[in-house]
């Protein structure tokens, strides 16, 4: 017995030895502020203690291996080299002395000029949309009112291929304090099991076998199953996806939960009824003051078609997302037919 287990860590020992090391380097060149980022009234923190820590590779421990202090601007920089065989995880730990917040990241990266905004409440959206859905100026429209009338930093993209890239770039920046919206608008597929909108109207030629509404690959193909992995990286306790899509109910099982709202302008087996009317209302009733619960009701009023009334909204839907008034009652009226923008 005992043989059998110096034996085995001698094979232990000598496969930590043989593996070959990888070396990862995590760097963050940036400004850590406070306070709401709109109308730039943010407030940087001088004297700041900025702890960088990596994970042991075997036990629940986070090692601290750099520091640094923010400067009169709040500018500071800190760095660390790891070579090792696993993927390390870093964490980003400051405090001023009261506040103290932490993010997290995974393998190697430099990030330069970035903010590091752990204490303070952001509002961050992003908007798909396929060049080829109906309405698209309604994009424009849905970024121009987060902006102007809900103070969120929101970013486009237009018949985008890489959506888990652009959600990469979005994990980047939010943390647990921010508020996060997620628009996503395209033609959907009927699917057994998921739900999946094309953000992108381009085929991949390698399987491109039929029409637009076909079992041809689109480029910017969304599968809910696949942004449930995602949308589980972010840290955001008050996060809002809106799905615009034929066949979409399956992102409300797949991206539920606690901390979420989520809202599809169809169930699993219908097509999306009025041609993207859905959203329109949506957002003319959050113009308004009402909440999401009372805006989702104002906007799936006469969306019955042959499918019946089959936009969805998930079971909890306890999120701060947007400035509602709660005085406001009633439904705005909204010109919207099937066949005008």
């Amino acid at each position: 017995m005992r043989l059998r287990f110096v034996l085995s860590i001698s094979l232990i020992a000598l496969a930590l030895m043989t593996a070959a090391p990888a070396q990862a380097q995590f760097t963050y060149n940036g400004l850590y502020v406070t306070g709401r980022v709109v109308d730039q009234d943010s407030v940087v923190l001088p004297g700041s203690v900025v702890r960088l820590q990596r994970k042991h590779p075997l036990w629940p421990l986070w090692l601290n291996v750099a520091s640094s202090v923010t400067n009169l601007n709040g500018q500071f920089v800190i760095s660390s080299l790891y070579t090792g065989t696993d993927t390390p995880q870093w964490r980003m730990y400051v405090t001023d002395g009261e506040v103290t917040a932490q993010k997290t990241y995974t393998g190697k990266g430099i990030y330069k000029g970035q903010t590091l905004l752990l204490d303070q409440i952001r509002r961050l959206a992003v908007i798909f949309q396929a060049d080829d859905y109906l309405f698209p100026q309604n994009m424009e429209n849905f970024r121009s009112q987060l902006t102007d009338e809900e103070g969120y930093q929101v970013t486009t993209y237009a018949n985008h291929d890489d959506w888990e890239g652009a959600l990469a770039q979005l994990d980047a920046r939010e943390n647990a304090n921010d508020r996060v919206v997620l628009i996503f608008r395209g033609h959907g597929v009927l699917k057994s099991g998921f739900s999946r909108t094309n953000l992108s109207s381009e085929k991949d030629p390698a399987y491109n076998t039929g029409g637009l509404y076909s079992e041809a690959h689109n480029l910017g193909e969304l599968d809910s199953d696949d942004l449930a992995v995602e949308v589980a990286r972010l840290e955001s306790r008050d996060l809002f996806v809106l799905v615009e899509s034929c066949y979409s109910g399956y992102f409300i099982d797949h991206l539920a939960g606690a901390d979420r709202c989520i809202v599809t302008s169809a169930d699993k087996i219908h097509m999306e009824w009025a041609n993207n009317c859905f959203g329109i209302r949506f957002f003319a009733a959050i113009g308004e003051g009402l909440d999401i619960p009372a805006a989702f009701a104002c906007a799936s009023i006469g969306l019955g078609g042959a499918g019946g009334n089959n936009a969805q909204i998930s079971p909890t839907c306890d999120v701060e997302i947007f400035d509602d008034r709660t005085d406001v009652t009633g439904c705005p009226a909204v010109s919207c037919s099937p066949f005008s923008p």
